[in-house]
């Protein structure tokens, strides 16, 4: 009904379903694992990118972006440079120069 489009507009982006999303290929290997947020703790509504978190690894705590995985501060930077790049995905494996 119109009403209900109407309500549906002004909820905005936090409230908007997430897209599906399956976990990346190859998930956290065991030496990364330490800086990875429990699964069950993960938020799928969320950016999936991984964060510092004062060295325990979490994960971003702003919105995703629609369409994405991401939010617009880790989408940055250009294909193949996106700034998520530099942590992770929250999911996957930590880049190997983080492990070093």
């Amino acid at each position: 009904s119109r009403a209900q489009h109407r309500a549906s507009r002004r909820r905005g982006p936090h409230t908007a379903r997430a897209p599906a999303m399956a976990a990346p290929r190859q998930g956290p290997s065991v030496r990364c694992r330490r800086f990875t947020p429990p699964e069950a703790s993960i938020d799928r509504g969320k950016c999936l990118a991984r964060t510092w978190a004062d060295g325990r690894g979490g994960q971003c705590n702003r919105y995703q972006q629609p369409g994405n995985h991401f939010c617009i501060m880790h989408q940055a930077g250009g294909q193949g440079q996106e700034q998520w790049r530099g942590f992770g995905h929250v999911m996957g494996p930590l880049p190997e120069d983080k492990l070093q």
